[in-house]
């Protein structure tokens, strides 16, 4: 069986993990694997980090393409001829800009590999990137398989009209570590954009008042520097982006997670492998991981005031918390580890391919967009 992985990689954040230790998982099980990182022109420090971070790990067959503008048509070509010359069973693709250009290479290639796209969630944090993201599931109908990250992420993907869904939760690819002493201080991680909701975290901190736990902030995004004005007067530090953020997650008091929107965040995911309890909003997977008043502490999203009276209880649970989630590390591990994910990928790809391989369910693609000629 032969696959490529295709992401377009930000900063190394949660789906970049999950694709790294995943495809390195994915080896380990006999798959030949290649990754596929796009090189984007405006932002190419992102897929050097992110291929040079996939090397170190230990990932073989790395390959970058590059990705000139918006819509670069020798991007399409490069991807059908290598699905013609290394034959390709699956291409999965992470995100609205691999899936687009994937739907468009396997269309040139004669022995039409199957099309896979996780979805990893939604962020809608600009008209841009919504639009982008109506494009996804505009595509997901034209998917062999959608991956959903969670069962609360699958049952909304079958709710607007998705019908080929599987499911396999995201990893975490943590160890596992005797727990460190708390710190007493909380820690956020994640993308510094509206959907993470860390205006609603500086807000319910400020309505705790004095005694409210110091905040360690680590990620960036476009809303840092709103973000920073509206913590002035708290004792918050803003860390940037760090590829282990471990150091920082592994002695707080606990992972705060204010999400409007989620899949299943690795970093709920993370700080539970870790030993430390999690305050969070009640969204996608997070309360299929996080049990309320045992591991952590769950709040109606975007409600700041619902928010602040998590974390004032979090001071007088705070131990128990740590305790319970401690006992609970292993679980985790061994449920969403690397391993784990590898197996239920490999099951989805064969379940797939055995399909397509019985001739009653193989489906003939039309050759789109006659300005794209077949690859030689």
């Amino acid at each position: 069986m032969r696959v490529l992985h295709l992401i377009s990689p930000g900063p190394l954040a949660g789906a970049e993990r999950v694709v790294l230790h995943g495809v390195k998982a994915l080896s380990g099980v006999g798959v030949d694997v290649t990754l596929g990182v796009l090189a984007e022109s405006r932002a190419p420090n992102h897929a050097n980090r992110f291929a040079s971070a996939a090397r170190a790990l230990g990932v073989s067959n790395v390959r970058e393409y590059p990705c000139a503008g918006r819509v670069d048509f020798g991007l399409v070509r490069a991807l059908a001829n290598d699905g013609l010359r290394e034959g390709w069973d699956i291409l999965h693709c992470h995100g609205y800009k691999p899936l687009s250009y994937a739907f468009l290479a396997v269309r040139l290639v004669p022995h039409q590999p199957a099309l896979v796209a996780t979805h990893h969630g939604e962020t809608a944090h600009s008209a841009t990137v919504s639009a982008y993201e109506r494009l996804a599931l505009a595509l997901y109908g034209m998917t062999d398989r959608v991956v959903a990250v969670s069962s609360i992420v699958e049952g909304e993907l079958r709710q607007r009209g998705v019908k080929a869904v599987s499911r396999v939760d995201n990893l975490v690819s943590l160890a596992g570590a005797d727990p460190c002493p708390s710190n007493g201080r909380l820690v956020t991680v994640g993308r510094l954009s509206s959907e993470k909701g860390i205006d609603v975290l500086l807000d319910a901190l400020r309505r705790v008042g004095k005694g409210a736990p110091p905040l360690d902030i680590v990620g960036e995004g476009p809303e840092r520097a709103a973000l920073e004005a509206g913590a002035a007067g708290l004792d918050v530090r803003f860390h940037g982006w760090l590829e282990d953020a471990t150091p920082v997650l592994r002695p707080a008091m606990a992972l705060v997670q204010p999400s409007r929107r989620e899949g299943l965040p690795v970093a709920v995911l993370e700080a539970l492998a870790c030993g430390v309890p999690v305050v969070a909003s009640s969204v996608g997977g997070i309360p299929e991981v996080v049990s309320h008043g045992v591991t952590g502490l769950l709040a109606q999203p975007g409600d700041a005031s619902a928010l602040a009276r998590a974390l004032t209880q979090l001071s007088t649970l705070a131990t128990g918390l740590r305790l319970q989630a401690a006992a609970g590390a292993p679980e985790i591990i061994d449920r969403y580890g690397p391993a784990r994910w590898a197996s239920e990928t490999l099951a989805l790809y064969s379940e797939l391919l055995a399909g397509r391989r019985a001739p009653h369910t193989l489906r003939t693609r039309r050759p789109i967009w006659a300005a794209l000629s077949r690859p030689d």
